[in-house]
């Protein structure tokens, strides 16, 4: 049985201007009160109340939108719903869920009007043959209206002081496309904070039309702006500091006094104080209005972070075995933003003892200086060596997500190379690292969009007497798409290589050599023999290398994810990939639960086409995503 519910059925909604049937109860309190109460029950669900409390049986349901294609409109239409957002709350009656139905028609009208279908007509539906009942919204959306044009204006009070109004493209709005009211009022938005770009805090908009021609199924919109005063950069005041210095936040601040307004410097800093991870909050904003003499007062106001921080996790490989990891983190050591990092790892092929140290606004605002240090034992298939190594770097930001950096570097091995006659060589390396890197990524442990790019190079010399003097240069990059929402399903990719020139392969530090294999790497393979092995299959190490990794990752639920992925690559001997050797290929599928620190990682590959020496499987648990 199905009972139609479109607003012309003459039982759900009387026409207007018909007479309405006289009751019998024309006067008396009895009859005003039930009226009253059935008007304010009929707004709300609270009428729901009265019949279940009297004991009616509930009448589960599910909603269902037919009649458009789109995910996206869909999605937003059933959001708006309040019969999908009251699914777990059954009525007790068909006849209070005939009610649920009928209010949001207008409201998904509304939806629809907004994403540009002024003409889309909603009926409402409910089939009793099934189990549950089926409350059906059949939409026909109609022609989508089009933007006809885009009209800016300037109040004539400010004609005085005219401003530069930007063109349409300029404000995401096209012409000719679809007219969503989600644009237009971005675009409002994108038009304010223009104006705050050319030296005005405080723009309104005054007047925003939005034509609608039936006729023509097109729209026009004009806003008008009042730009409201000029004004300049006045004194600053900071405000919430207890345990950072005053001089190190005014360090950062990007403007100077007396200088136009531009909104873009309050973003700017703002950006820069949290990027040094010593504030959970930042508040930047100006005085109310604008002073006669056009000098705007700012105020900073800023919540310190607690400066201390201890870390560890553990992960697995099948061939490294556990590995565990330890830090300690102090982000103000001198009440600057001086960083101060110690960290230990231990796994069956590793023991490291690590620290950095960085100073921020070295010189200049965007510019840091880094010194990093290493004591390890490293205890591979391919060698054993036990190093010390220090470098020091001035790192400088080019812009958001983008840093190099450059300085000088020395590094003394006792270097065991398996492959060769057993004995150590010792080597004092003197070399100059130079470092680029570029994210743009939405997320450290989990990204969904965008990518990253990083790049390394460093000439090496051997002060020691061996004369081993070589470049090592290396690149990866990896990019993020993001295809579907629900469930969320992410394109991954990752591409990396580098190459080795000057001395021979035989006579680089086996440590300093590039090795593929292994959970960062190609997945399938053991860590570091995707190359060449010898005779006892131990990994050489190559003076070059590739790597290509795609993944297919799926969120399914809030904690609950998959991945599908294949990597390829190897080192090679030679100076640059020789492409006439096989890469080697291994392919698999991941697990991944989700926690508020990040993705719980659990990856099981096969080698594609194994060697006889290759394991027939390979097992890898971390924190974070593989790339």
């Amino acid at each position: 049985m199905r009972r139609r519910l479109s607003p012309d059925h003459p039982r759900d909604r009387p026409r207007r201007g018909a007479p309405r049937r006289d009751t019998g109860h024309r006067t008396g309190i009895r009859p005003l009160l039930a009226t009253l109460l059935l008007l304010t029950a009929c707004a709300s669900d609270e009428f729901e109340v009265p019949e279940i409390a009297a004991g009616g049986p509930e009448i589960p349901y599910k909603t269902v939108i037919e009649g458009i294609e789109n995910d996206n409109l869909r999605e937003l239409l059933a959001a708006s719903s309040s019969a999908v957002e009251l699914e777990d709350r059954p009525p007790a009656t068909l006849t209070l869920l005939e009610h649920r139905g009928e209010r949001d028609t207008e409201r998904l009208r509304t939806v629809l009007r907004s994403e540009g279908y002024y003409e889309a007509e909603v009926a409402v539906d409910i089939d009793e043959s099934t189990k549950p009942v089926r409350l059906v919204y059949r939409i026909d959306r109609g022609p989508a209206f089009r933007l006809e044009s885009v009209e800016l204006s300037q109040v004539e009070a400010a004609a005085e002081m005219p401003v530069q109004l930007p063109d349409a493209a300029d404000l995401g709005l096209e012409i000719n496309s679809r007219a969503r009211a989600a644009e237009i009022v971005a675009a409002q938005e994108n038009l304010l904070r223009r104006l705050q770009q050319q030296g005005f805090p405080y723009p309104t908009i005054t007047e925003r039309q939005v034509v609608v021609d039936r006729r023509t199924r097109k729209v026009r919109v004009s806003y008008r702006v009042d730009p409201g005063a000029k004004a300049r950069f006045g004194p600053t005041t900071i405000t919430g500091l207890r345990a950072v210095e005053e001089p190190f936040v005014r360090a950062l601040i990007p403007w100077q006094e007396n200088k136009p307004f531009d909104i873009r410097r309050f973003n700017e800093l703002r950006t820069a104080l949290l990027e040094t991870g010593l504030f959970s909050t930042v508040r930047i904003r100006g005085a109310d209005t604008v002073p006669a003499d056009g000098v705007l007062p700012v105020a900073i106001s800023l919540t310190e972070r607690k400066s201390r921080t201890v870390t560890a996790g553990i992960s697995y490989q099948t061939e490294e075995g556990p590995r565990v990891e330890a830090s300690w983190e102090h982000r103000n050591l001198f009440g600057r933003g001086e960083g101060l990092q110690i960290g230990a790892s231990v796994s069956a092929i590793t023991m490291a003892l690590e620290a950095g140290f960085r100073k921020p606004a070295f010189l200049r605002p965007d510019q840091a200086l880094l010194a990093e240090g290493r004591l390890a034992r490293d205890d591979t298939d391919a060698y054993t060596s036990e190093n010390a190594q220090t470098q020091v770097l001035l790192e400088r930001t080019l812009r958001p997500g983008m840093v190099a950096a450059a300085g000088v570097g020395f590094k003394y091995a006792l270097v065991e190379d398996k492959g060769d006659d057993g004995d150590k060589d010792e080597f004092g390396l003197v070399y100059l690292p130079a470092r680029f890197r570029w994210d743009t990524s939405d997320d450290l442990l989990d990204p969904t969009r965008g990518g990253r790019l990083a790049a390394d190079v460093a000439p090496y010399q051997d002060v020691l007497g061996s004369g081993v003097n070589f470049v090592r240069g290396s690149a990866a990059y990896t990019r993020y798409v993001q295809v579907f929402d629900e469930p969320r399903i992410v394109l991954a990719g990752r591409g990396a290589g580098g190459s080795i020139i000057g001395s021979e392969r035989d006579d680089i530090p086996a440590d300093e050599r590039f090795y593929v294999g292994g959970g960062g790497s190609v997945r399938g393979f053991s860590f570091q023999e995707a190359g060449e092995l010898d005779d006892d299959g131990d990994p050489i190490g190559g003076r070059s290398f590739l790597e290509l990794s795609g993944e297919l990752r799926v969120k399914a639920t809030e904690t609950l994810g998959f991945v599908a992925f294949i990597d390829a690559g190897r080192a090679f001997s030679t100076v640059y990939p020789d492409f006439d050797e096989e890469l080697l290929v291994g392919s698999g599928l991941g697990f991944r639960y989700f926690t508020p620190i990040g993705p719980l990682r659990l990856d099981v590959a096969v080698p594609l086409n194994p060697r006889d020496a290759d394991a027939s499987f390979q097992l890898y648990v971390s924190i974070g995503q593989a790339f």
